[in-house]
């Protein structure tokens, strides 16, 4: 089977995990499945193509047995109202092979209420889910989203790069604290936010030195490290890597992460690594509303983070597993849900 799938083929790591969790779930129900990467949006001046459209959706309706349209933050709208599927509706309507949608997400930039569709992308989202066989969200305001204008069929199945991997949740002695930096484009968004957040970040540094461990910055995109880099003189490392396998074996061998970066808490609810979440943006609390956890969510762009982060990281060591058992618990509710929607979604195909 010959699948061209359509995501954020972008330099943030956590797109790529995204991928993988689409690609794992798909093989799982059709071992002959082979994959084309394909750019769903991209730069104007990209030296390749993007989008769900022109020579993509022509080479596309020549030799695919089956179109996957997934990624992170693709019902995300801009202040223009545009979506993250670059397309129109002649394109959509022009797509003759079978089409999923899997994961698709709605949130938000930094510290804001998520924009509202245009007309023209509403009606372009409508189209899109009502051409697939199926559709599915990673969250439950995602699927509020999507009822908002229209489309009640969607299926709520979680991030699937949730479920790359099903480990319990472990507490782990190998002396390694991992904090997921937060991105270049967070740091920029005041100068007091700047001095919070990392005066956090080297408080966790010094507890760790203080506690004889090895403290990893790791960047899910390279535009992060000279932040992480500035980080390292306190006594951490820094990581970087365009390999997401790379990142799923520093954060296995992890005893805990704190999680600037949604996706590395992601990838930890699956390799059952304890993790400390933070939220920028309506995107983590959606994930945290989904597995009934907001309580233990902490607010990244609050006054009060340093103290927020010392408390939740002292219980993490202590081993204590009460802030994370939901997410443990509904991971497995979502993971049947997420394997049977993609059953059935390649059903007689």
């Amino acid at each position: 089977m010959n699948i061209h799938h359509y995501f954020p083929t972008s330099t943030n790591i956590g797109d790529w995990f995204v991928r993988d969790g689409i690609r794992r779930a798909v093989r799982q129900v059709r071992p002959d499945a082979g994959f084309c990467d394909l750019a769903v949006n991209g730069p104007k001046d990209a030296a390749y193509p993007i989008g769900l459209c022109d020579a993509n959706l022509q080479r596309s309706l020549r030799e695919a047995d089956l179109v996957i349209v997934g990624g992170s933050n693709l019902y995300e709208c801009r202040s223009s109202g545009r979506w993250g599927v670059f397309t129109d509706s002649d394109s959509i309507d022009r797509i003759d092979v079978p089409v999923v949608m899997i994961g698709l997400g709605a949130g938000s930039s930094h510290r804001r209420r998520r924009h509202a569709p245009s007309h023209r992308t509403a009606d372009e989202i409508r189209r899109l889910n009502a051409k697939a066989r199926a559709s599915s969200v990673r969250d439950g305001l995602s699927l509020r989203f999507l009822k908002e204008i229209g489309v009640d069929d969607a299926v709520l199945t979680g991030c699937p790069a949730t479920f790359l991997f099903d480990r319990p949740l472990a507490f782990r002695s190998n002396g390694l604290t991992v904090v997921a930096m937060p991105s270049r484009d967070k740091l920029k968004k005041g100068v007091l936010l700047r001095r919070r957040l990392l005066s956090t970040i080297r408080d966790v540094i010094v507890e760790g030195r203080r506690r004889g461990e090895r403290v990893v910055l790791a960047c899910h995109d390279a535009r992060d490290r000279p932040a992480a880099e500035a980080l390292a003189g306190d006594g951490a490392e820094t990581f970087c890597s365009d390999k997401a396998d790379d990142y799923y074996d520093l954060y296995e061998r992890a005893d805990r992460v704190l999680g600037f970066r949604l996706h590395a808490c992601v990838i930890c609810l699956g390799l059952g690594t304890p993790f400390v979440p933070l939220a920028f943006d309506m995107r983590a609390w959606a994930f945290a509303e989904t597995y009934n956890a907001a309580d233990v969510m902490i607010d990244a762009t609050g006054r009060t983070v340093r103290s927020d982060v010392a408390d939740a990281m002292a219980k993490s060591h202590r081993g204590d597993r009460e802030p994370l058992v939901e997410y443990f618990r509904l991971r497995d509710a979502y993971r049947r849900t997420f394997e049977d929607f993609i059953a059935a979604a390649l059903a007689d195909l």
